[in-house]
């Protein structure tokens, strides 16, 4: 797989059952089969929920995933398409800022270690500029330590999750966070 990753998932697939299930059913600190990943860019925008009704009326908007580890990239990617976001995934830190400033995300997922520069740097970079000064940010770590919530928050992040998280916390926070989007996030 390479570094970048557009995932903006349309179409039906066999993301129905037991595998969808699966996949939805647990936390981001999960390992997914083989199986479940391989449906995973078939869902989203226009796909049904298995029992053929649309899972959303239409993308909500674009999501920026930047996260270096492919299982949570992945999980991340399927489970915010289902919500109904045009999501897109990017896996280095050294030229994040370059994607994000060329995609132009209603909202940024940003793990705080990455390879070639770390998520409180690219936040740091992303405050500092007037382009995406506003733009929401929800941090994450798998480090949990109360210094890097604190860090993340004073350098201006709207939320933060350590993981392993649910995909219900997940799914909470970003929705909190399209709320406080001017328009509500529409």
């Amino acid at each position: 797989m390479g570094r970048s990753m557009h995932s903006k998932c349309t179409g039906t697939g066999p993301m129905g059952g037991s595998m969808a299930r699966a996949a939805l059913g647990g936390g981001l600190g999960m390992t997914t089969s083989h199986d479940t990943r391989a449906g995973m860019g078939q869902v989203g925008a226009g796909a049904t929920d298995g029992a053929g009704a649309p899972a959303t009326s239409g993308p909500v908007g674009r999501i920026l995933i930047v996260e270096d580890e492919s299982n949570i990239l992945e999980a991340l990617s399927f489970i915010l398409s289902r919500a109904g976001w045009d999501v897109r995934g990017h896996g280095k830190g050294d030229d994040a800022l370059d994607e994000i400033a060329r995609l132009s995300p209603d909202m940024l997922v940003l793990d705080v270690m990455l390879p070639g520069r770390s998520g409180f740097d690219i936040l740091a970079d992303l405050r500092a500029r007037p382009a995406t000064a506003a733009l929401p940010v929800l941090m994450l770590t798998a480090k949990g330590q109360t210094k890097d919530r604190e860090q993340a928050m004073a350098l201006g992040a709207n939320a933060f999750l350590t993981k392993p998280f649910s995909n219900a916390e997940l799914l909470e926070t970003v929705t909190a966070m399209r709320a406080e989007m001017p328009g509500g996030g529409t």
